[in-house]
């Protein structure tokens, strides 16, 4: 994984003061750093060769088909842009499941 650019993520995550924002890049910054340790995205490449490479292994049989849920993926995001070409900004989703507060609301 890569480090990220919070710059953006006033856009996702609505902040109550300037604090909550830095503890909360901070506590991300963390995160990330934990998981970078763990060699994620190797040990991954590697499971998907073997799925493909040993389809009958008993790890292999335990899998998703990867193949498939990256055809899925593809096809929902490619429905996804076209539905949000096709919204003017006021008709997309504003839902509070968008948005994600730093703390609870009395």
């Amino acid at each position: 994984m890569k480090n990220l650019d919070y710059s953006a993520i006033d856009e996702h995550i609505v902040f109550d003061d300037e604090d909550s924002k830095r503890k909360r890049i901070n506590f991300l910054s963390i995160q990330l750093r934990e998981i970078n340790k763990l060699d994620i995205d190797k040990k991954a490449k590697a499971l998907y060769i073997h799925k493909y490479t040993f389809p009958d292994d008993i790890v292999s049989r335990r899998c998703l088909d990867f193949k498939t849920l990256e055809a899925a993926c593809i096809k929902y995001i490619t429905e996804e842009i076209q539905i949000t070409k096709n919204q003017s900004v006021t008709d997309r989703d504003t839902t509070p499941a968008r948005f994600i507060r730093t703390t609870e609301q009395a």
